[in-house]
């Protein structure tokens, strides 16, 4: 009976304590709730949201952007079109743009300025012509980056053509129409040649003629050979012929073409190996071969001198 009192007690204690702990916190919970729902209004104020940035975003990011602007007016239009198609090329079209490739290569070619220039006032060697030579060729770094990415890239394309006419050339014998082999020929091979005619198919489903549609696909790559098949295709759907036999014909080809340039590679390689036997290992023969000889005969000449 007494523990029974107890717990009672202890629990109207409890009561009131909590009672009268939320009647004198009641004001400030209500501010509180207040204010947590007024906080995602004031985080839309702008100048809030500026001030949150930090010092790069607010102010290194806008003089970048400023610094794209001038590079993007006073770059002739030629050039901006050789810098678009090697852009294409290499993949990087979502990412990158001509004014971000002139700005890569000047910032470069300023870094190797300092970097050089230093170590040439070190070791008390500074000559303007040098450093006029490391700036045109930090100048030039980030272009021939991307162009031999660009080559890379369409080396891989170039290769994986026959295999994609392969799988054309069996799904349009089985019964399919161009445009859905084109799909499932690009869903069993991956790579960029895939993820390109994809692209194609889907300006194709948009509107776009197929003829315009895939002429875009070799500008993007810039692979002859795809160029081939492309006017392969539009002639045979302009004169009415039949596509299988166009694309056996040219799945012959171009996996014919793709042997020879790996035989040519290969009677190349006796020639590219000249340098690499005559700087590295034709010595390390001559030391290995000639070096106790060369030494027994100085000390034969030392006995008789």
């Amino acid at each position: 009976m007494a523990v029974l009192i107890a717990f009672a007690g202890g629990l109207t204690v409890a009561s009131l304590f909590i009672l009268l702990y939320t009647s004198i916190f009641q004001k400030k919970y209500l501010m509180e709730d207040r204010l947590n729902k007024i906080q995602p209004l004031a985080s839309e104020n702008p100048e809030d949201d500026e001030f949150r940035k930090s010092f790069l975003d607010r102010v290194g990011t806008p003089i970048y952007q400023k610094f794209l602007n001038f590079l993007a007016r006073m770059t002739p239009q030629s050039m901006k079109d050789n810098y678009e198609n090697i852009i294409y090329q290499s993949g990087n079209y979502k990412k990158m743009t001509t004014s971000n490739i002139l700005a890569q290569q000047f910032v470069v070619s300023f870094l190797m300025l300092i970097i050089f220039g230093a170590v040439f006032i070190m070791i008390g060697f500074l000559n303007p012509l040098y450093m006029l030579l490391i700036a045109i060729i930090g100048f030039l770094l980030p272009y021939f980056q991307l162009r031999t990415k660009a080559k890379n890239r369409a080396l891989e394309i170039q290769n994986k053509l026959p295999d994609i006419l392969d799988l054309l050339y069996v799904s349009v014998e089985a019964g399919l129409g161009f445009d859905m082999s084109m799909k499932r020929a690009t869903d069993k091979i991956k790579g960029e040649l895939s993820n390109e005619l994809k692209w194609a198919l889907d300006d194709i489903s948009k509107g776009k003629e197929r003829e315009e549609a895939l002429r875009a696909v070799y500008k993007r790559t810039g692979v002859e050979d795809l160029n081939s098949f492309i006017t392969a295709i539009i002639q045979a759907e302009q004169l009415g012929s039949n596509i299988a036999n166009m694309l056996r014909i040219q799945s012959n080809m171009l996996r014919q073409k793709r042997k020879q340039r790996a035989e040519e590679k290969s009677m190349k390689l006796p020639i590219k190996m000249i340098f690499p036997l005559l700087f590295f290992m034709f010595p390390a023969i001559f030391i290995v071969i000639l070096g106790p000889a060369a030494l027994n005969a100085m000390d034969s000449l030392k006995g008789i001198l």
